[in-house]
């Protein structure tokens, strides 16, 4: 037998970079991220619509409009970074959306709201979304 090697010497494999075990970049952000954060944008603009549309705007209207805008605006900016928390908080939001749809066909009231229609389905949009295998790759742990 040859004689063994140092066991309290270091390991001598270099460890790339851009190896796919790393999480990748933290600068470049997919496509499909892009894409989420613009109907994301959308999804806020449709959703103060549909707040301005159900009564006559008036001072609590564009008080709950400024507040959906800094949240929404929190997210986005979690989901910019990468904040894997968050992907799973609009992801469970979402159920909350699907029980508003769900409510607002069950009344047949779906024709009296087009706005917030459509920021539903661009909300359950939004949360497939966050599954593709681009946009899961950006949100996994990355190493420093």
């Amino acid at each position: 037998m040859s004689a063994s090697e140092n066991p309290y010497r270091s390991p001598l494999g270099v460890i790339d970079a851009d190896s796919p075990g790393l999480g990748g970049s933290p600068g470049a952000r997919p496509l499909g991220l892009w894409v989420l954060l613009l109907c994301y944008a959308w999804y806020y603009l449709l959703e103060t619509a549909s707040w301005l549309l159900v009564g006559r705007p008036g001072r609590t209207e564009f008080i709950v409009a400024i507040a959906i805008g800094v949240y929404s605006l929190c997210v986005g900016i979690c989901l910019w970074r990468g904040v894997n928390w968050v992907r799973w908080w609009v992801v469970i939001t979402t159920l909350l959306v699907l029980l508003l749809l769900w409510f607002m066909a069950s009344r047949f009231i779906l024709d009296d709201n087009v706005p917030a229609v459509l920021a539903c389905l661009l909300r359950v949009a939004i949360a497939v979304m966050l599954f593709l295998p681009s946009v899961r790759r950006w949100f996994a742990p990355r190493r420093v």
